[in-house]
């Protein structure tokens, strides 16, 4: 259940980013906001080869 949620979240996460040219700039983002995208995305790529 939870590695479908995970999933589901990352892939919420990519879209975004891919609906935004170059992403979201850092300055409308908060450090933690970025630490926890890149903790998730680091998650989800291990859960994926896995």
């Amino acid at each position: 259940m939870e590695t479908s949620w995970a999933a589901r979240k990352a892939a919420e996460r990519l879209e975004t980013l891919q609906a935004k040219p170059n992403g979201p700039s850092p300055r409308n983002q908060s450090p933690s906001d970025r630490f926890e995208g890149m903790f998730r995305l680091k998650e989800w790529k291990a859960r994926s080869n896995e």
